[in-house]
């Protein structure tokens, strides 16, 4: 079972998952917030990403782990570039999604079998 099923499921675990969002949410939203109002994450950037970012990096980490152990390193640094405020950056191309849309993004997750 990979972190990604029990993070984005509810088929484990009971309500502990969601106990610890609810948590884990004041945290990061802090912790985003603090960093926009320092400069250093772009304007747009909301603690709703941060789920579905950790989400990407995990799955490149899955995928290519017998062929590199190391390649989502790559892909997180891209990430956290892609973040940052800097001068010149397009708006990103969507706006990240609600608390009730991120929720609900995440109670669809399907568990694979096997």
């Amino acid at each position: 079972m990979a972190l990604r099923e029990v993070a984005f499921s509810r088929a484990y675990c009971g309500g502990r998952v969601d106990a610890g969002r609810t948590l884990l949410d004041p945290v990061i939203s802090k912790l985003v917030k603090r960093a926009k109002r320092d400069g250093y994450l772009r304007p747009e950037v909301s603690s709703t990403d941060m789920p579905l970012l950790g989400l990407m990096a995990g799955t490149v980490g899955e995928y290519s782990d017998g062929v590199s152990t190391e390649l989502w390193r790559r892909y997180v640094a891209l990430l956290l570039q892609g973040m940052r405020c800097q001068p010149g950056l397009d708006r990103l191309p969507v706006d990240a999604l609600t608390q009730d849309e991120l929720q609900g993004a995440m109670s669809t997750w399907q568990v694979t079998p096997g």
